[in-house]
């Protein structure tokens, strides 16, 4: 139970760090990056990757995205080309940011 104890604690002050605050506070991005990362789930959610990334997080995963009413999951497609190529439309925005 102090173990229990010990990583909750630590849980919970990393959470409620400015730190991590920060990390997910975008706008303290200038609108230039906001921008090339793209207003959308998709780009904001890179850009909170790279950001906590930057904080010290040591892995991220940005997984899920929603377009026109449609979740599409970018780790796995079993739609065959042609679905592995509508969602790679989508995806690509934002991520020539993260590489940059």
């Amino acid at each position: 139970m102090e173990t229990w104890d010990r990583h909750h604690r630590q849980a919970v002050d990393i959470l409620s760090s400015r730190t991590t605050r920060d990390a997910f506070d975008l706008s303290k991005e200038s609108a230039v990056i906001r921008q090339r990362y793209g207003d959308t789930h998709w780009g904001k959610s890179l850009l909170t990757c790279r950001r906590l990334v930057e904080a010290g997080v040591r892995l991220v995963s940005v997984i899920w995205m929603h377009v026109a009413d449609k979740v599409y999951n970018v780790w796995d497609n079993h739609s065959g080309f042609l679905g592995a190529k509508m969602t790679m439309q989508f995806t690509w925005q934002g991520c020539d940011s993260v590489l940059a």
